[in-house]
């Protein structure tokens, strides 16, 4: 709900209702859909306008570990209490973590028994005086395999250049995407 102050009073200028949103989203069958949740942020798209993270969780559980995988639909806010989509399907967040270790030589032999992967969004907002910002996405992605320690993690870093409205995010080799490995 935004809401405007004048004086001591406080007036409703808009509201949005997001329960009926659905992702369209689909996971590989494995993943069974766990919630949809607004991420608590404001993400600038303009000088007047505004988004929120519609995060949509997916998770699978198994013996000896488990993955989930957060997808967000970014959704402009209109003033009439309506939105619309400036990005679909950004990869949020995730996180893997499979079982190694299955006999007690494996357990004898390492403490870390797991391989374990996880992926983080940032975002980079820039106002490059165009009608929306532009919106880099770094994704920096790691793995910590079984039987290592720590400090062999692996590091990659991708990153994306998009305006709201005009993704392409799902372009594994579109020209503004970048790879770094650490």
């Amino acid at each position: 709900m935004e809401v405007q102050r004048e004086g001591d009073t406080l007036t409703k200028v808009a509201m949005w209702d997001f329960s009926g949103y659905k992702t369209e989203h689909t996971p590989d069958e494995d993943l069974t859909q766990d919630e949809n949740y607004i991420y608590p942020a404001l993400y600038p798209l303009s000088k007047t306008k505004w988004a929120v993270a519609i995060v949509s969780r997916w998770s699978a559980g198994y013996s000896g570990g488990g993955r989930s995988e957060e997808i967000a639909d970014f959704m402009m806010l209109n003033r009439d209490g309506s939105y619309q989509p400036a990005f679909k399907n950004v990869p949020f967040s995730s996180a893997a973590i499979i079982r190694a270790c299955f006999t007690e030589a494996d357990y004898a032999k390492s403490a870390h028994c797991h391989d374990e992967s996880w992926s983080v969004l940032r975002l980079k907002i820039t106002d490059t005086a165009k009608a929306f910002y532009s919106w880099r996405f770094i994704t920096t992605s790691y793995s910590w395999p079984a039987f290592k320690d720590k400090k062999a993690t692996e590091k990659k870093t991708i990153v994306r250049v998009e305006y709201p409205f005009q993704q392409a995010l799902h372009a594994p080799d579109k020209a503004s995407a970048s790879t770094q490995e650490n």
